[in-house]
């Protein structure tokens, strides 16, 4: 089953899967992929591309990797999670970040493989995360609550209480607004100013 996809450009994409692969594949041929990534020891939950050649992916093994797609190779390992990694999100192709069911955030300099932020006040498993537009905030998800945190001074800005669960985040292009999709069918917009 393929469990994410993500496009790089107009015609080249890639998906992950139960069968722990990553396929680069284009519009221009169908019959085969580009590239095949192997190295994830488990399920592979989310991929994401940062310019031309390198891609995310984290998985149900505890780990990010970050891959270089042209020479279909493993550049950098993540490996500080203690449970199964849901969701990444890169800021710039230097920051990237990360949400476990370990119930932390991290944020990784994807250059020298570090942790430079552990944000760690979340009560349960972290299933969603996103950067706000300007890249100064990013939010959170565990269980029925947003997390607002600070990339300035790794504070917790704010943080907000759903009906039900909530499974997934987006951003409003003003970076003011996020809506968050409950497992209740309710949709929650929080207004990060008030």
């Amino acid at each position: 089953a393929i469990t994410d996809i993500d496009w790089k450009d107009e015609t080249t994409f890639a998906m992950c899967s139960i069968d722990r692969t990553i396929s680069v594949c284009s519009t221009k041929s169908t019959s085969t992929p580009e590239a095949k990534l192997e190295g994830h020891a488990a399920d592979i939950n989310m991929i994401k591309w940062i310019g031309s050649s390198n891609l995310a992916s984290c998985s149900d093994d505890s780990t990010i990797k970050i891959w270089n797609a042209k020479t279909k190779s493993c550049v950098q390992d993540f490996t500080q999670h203690t449970r199964e990694v849901c969701a990444i999100d890169w800021a710039n192709s230097g920051q990237l970040a990360s949400g476990s069911l370990d119930a932390t955030v991290r944020i990784w300099d994807a250059e020298n493989g570090k942790c430079s932020h552990n944000f760690t006040k979340h009560h349960h498993p972290v299933s969603s995360i996103q950067y706000s537009p300007n890249k100064n905030l990013l939010a959170s998800v565990s269980h029925n609550r947003i997390y607002v945190w600070s990339l300035r001074d790794s504070s917790l800005v704010k943080t907000f209480k759903a009906e039900g669960g909530i499974n997934d985040i987006s951003w409003d292009s003003s970076g003011q607004r996020l809506a968050g999709g409950c497992t209740n069918n309710d949709i929650c917009v929080v207004d990060i100013r008030r």
